[in-house]
This record gives C-alpha cells, structure tokens and sequence, in this order.
C-alpha cells in the first residue's frame, strides 16, 4: 500500500538467512559478509536493484560506516539478540543508501546553479521555492511503494531537474521523463540529464537502462497517460493550471498516483487524497523550509471511463496554504514533526548540518 514503507516490516525467517547467520560467525572476510547481506536483503525486496548497487560500491570503497551496521548486526546475531534483519537495522541500511544517492545528486548540480534557476515560470506568479532534497524526496517516494521495476515517473514541471534525477537515482523505473517550458530551467535540466548520462549512470544497476529523458513544453501539450508516478510542484501553479492538471489526469490508468506539492487537488471524483507528507526544499547551499505533498490516486468512479476527460468543468482545485503559515493541516507522521521544526528553526547551511569540524 502507500503507506506502506520498507521500515514498518521486518523479513521473514529463511534458510537463506540462516545461512547467512551461520557465514557471519565463519571466518568469511568483512568485504564478503558486506556482499552476502547486500544480496539477500535485494533478494528480499527490503531494497530496490540501485539501492543494491549503491552498496555494493560502499563494499568496493571499503566504507567504515557499512561495515559498522554489518558488524552490529553480526554481534547481536551471535549474541542471540537478533535473528533477522529488523526495521531499525533496514533504517541504517536505508540510510546508508540514501547518503550514497545525495552524493550523486549532488555532483549533477553545481554550487551556484539550482539557486542562478530561482526564476519564475511564464505562468507563475511569485518565484519558485526551491528545488526537492534528495533525502526528503527519497523518503516520499519509498512511502510511495518499493517495486517500481518496469513502472513510469513522470516530472511535470520538472524546472533544473533536481526531483527528476532524485527519482532516477532512487527507484528502479523503466521510464523517468520530465516536462519544463523553453529557458534556463530546461537548460538546466538538460545540462544535469546530460551528466548523469556521463558521470553517474555507472554506479546504478545494470538490470535497469537507467534512461532519463528531459522534454521541452508542458505538460499540456504532452502524453503522460502511461505514468505510474506522476509529480508536480504545483507551487507556482495558477488555479486555471492546477484545474487543467486535474482534468488531465482522467486519462491515467487506475491505481497510478498523481503528487502535488503545494496545492491539494480537490473536488475531483476520479482522484483520492491517500497520503500527505512534509517535503523538504531545498537550493544548491542550503535547506529553504518546507511544504506539503499531497499524493492522489487515480480511481475509476463508478460509469467512469478511464480513457475520457469529464465531461464537465472540475471544480478548482483548494488553495493550501503552506507549513510557514499558522494554523496548518496536522502532519502525518514523526518525521513531518522534524521537518516541521527544522522549518521553524529557519535554513541551515550545510557545514551546520555537519556539526563542528576538528
């Protein structure tokens, strides 16, 4: 389900991993436990084949902070404490995963580039609030479900690419595209698909193409009717927009989901709210604040056809407002608290998420 995350369940007891138990306390060197780990929890779909390949290079690089979890999980394993893989040992694996991605996502963004992007859309009326973080985005879209293999993400106003390329890196799709009008928020977006074709595509799984693919115009004037995910930050979105938005996700198949960022669409019989989370935006230097995705799915009401626009105007969309101003919508979640508060403390620099260096 959506709201379903790979952190609420543990794996199941197997002989794979008693096997595995039984390696661990074998004189096996600390490389070949790293792998043999890495193998079963893809194996157990606890993590996504780039998530695997993101490992297995910590493997390679002989990173301390793999080989810390993996030793833990050996020494309770031993000790009788633990048995299996639990949550709070998929959260350090996870986490380990999701640090690996935001140094790739990082490289395709130069320092002065997502803020020289800060500009407004020809439909926009204020100026863009920034662009996703990578680890906020990430946990949203493991909310969202963990098989995307053979699955579609589509950015619909994709502005420098960051959300576009978080996905790439992220999930398993077989297609990830984005959608941004003429300027130098497409050519952004196309300098960053071009070096992640260069640069980072190489670290990513073999069993995926690991394709992206950046298109010029809107989303209007595209097809996007075969997205599993599709994602906007509708911020900057007009109300008109946002209602063309929503009539244009009638053509969607059942089941797909449709994130806005920002504006909740509302009043439309063939979209269901499931899930609404904080999200952390960000630019190139520092953290920006907060706002709230709202994800939608795509229902077939009953005498809907799927493959038709209603009939009928849709209602427009609620105006929401956003996590700086009072009185809010409640969050959904622990983590929503974190970046509720790290909003109120304002942004911080990076060397200040870091701590004090020596």
């Amino acid at each position: 389900s959506v709201e379903k995350s790979n952190l609420d369940h543990e794996l199941d007891p197997s002989a794979a991993w008693r096997v595995a138990l039984d390696a661990m306390s074998s004189e096996l060197a600390d490389s070949a436990k790293q792998l043999l780990l890495v193998s079963l929890l893809s194996k157990s779909q606890a993590i996504n084949s780039n998530a695997k390949a993101l490992l297995k290079e910590l493997v390679v690089q002989q990173d301390g902070r793999l080989k810390a979890v993996v030793d833990l999980f050996e020494a309770r394993s031993s000790g009788g404490q633990q048995s299996k893989p639990d949550s709070a040992f998929l959260g350090k694996i996870l986490g380990l995963v999701d640090s690996q991605g935001q140094k790739l996502h990082a490289h395709l963004f130069a320092a002065d580039d997502l803020d020289s992007t800060r500009l407004t859309r020809p439909q926009a009326q204020h100026a863009l609030t920034g662009e996703v973080d990578f680890q906020s985005f990430a946990d949203l879209l493991r909310a969202l479900g963990s098989d995307t293999k053979g699955r579609s993400f589509y950015d619909l106003a994709c502005g420098a690419g960051s959300a576009l390329l978080a996905a790439r890196i992220h999930g398993d799709y077989e297609c990830v595209v984005g959608f941004e009008l003429p300027g130098p928020l497409l050519d952004r977006a196309s300098t960053a698909e071009a070096r992640f074709a260069k640069d980072i595509r190489q670290y990513l799984s073999t069993e995926s193409t690991q394709d992206v693919e950046v298109k010029a115009g809107g989303f209007l004037q595209h097809d996007w009717s075969d997205a599993d995910v599709a994602f906007a930050n509708a911020s900057c979105f007009d109300e008109e927009l946002l209602g063309d938005l929503a009539a244009k996700c009638a053509l969607l198949k059942e089941g797909a989901l449709v994130v806005t960022l920002g504006e909740q669409l509302v009043g439309q019989d063939h979209l269901e709210l499931v899930l609404q989370r904080a999200l952390v935006l960000s630019t190139a230097r520092a953290s920006s604040g907060a706002t709230l995705a709202f994800v939608h799915r795509r229902i077939s009401p009953e005498g809907d056809a799927s493959s038709a626009a209603p009939a009928t105007t849709p209602p427009r969309p609620r105006r929401v407002q956003h996590l700086a101003s009072e009185g809010f919508a409640p969050l959904t979640s622990p983590q929503d608290s974190e970046l509720m508060r790290r909003k109120r403390a304002g942004p911080r620099s990076f060397a200040d998420e870091q701590g004090p260096s020596n």
